[in-house]
């Protein structure tokens, strides 16, 4: 079956991950090569054609994870063109209050 899969990964770690393969009919095929003992040279080709049966099973969609995590970066980038911490501070930026705390080091500078 074809491979491949779309995956959107949100800031707060969620994942949406969905097989790109489509539930229609496909090709596969290839080549085999070598023989058993070194006195004979053998080449193969296959091919088959897969139809699936019956009816396609429901997909995920990504596409909403992808447009929310696509609208908060387009508002996180506002936010710091407006001089505002969108790590919740609120504040301006400019004071560099919000990396006073404790977590925060100076060391390796």
């Amino acid at each position: 079956m074809p491979g491949g899969f779309d995956e959107v990964r949100a800031a707060d770690g969620t994942t949406c991950r969905a097989a790109m393969g489509g539930s229609g009919a496909y090709l596969d095929s290839g080549v085999i090569g070598g023989g058993l003992n070194e006195d004979t040279r053998s080449v193969s080709a296959y091919g088959r054609i897969v139809v699936p049966l019956g009816r396609s099973p429901t997909r995920l969609n990504c596409d909403r994870l992808y447009q929310l995590e696509l609208r908060r970066l387009e508002l996180e980038v506002k936010m710091l063109e407006r001089g505002l911490d969108p790590r919740g501070g609120g504040g301006s930026s400019s004071s560099g209050g919000w990396a006073d705390g404790p977590e925060w080091t100076h060391k390796g500078q």
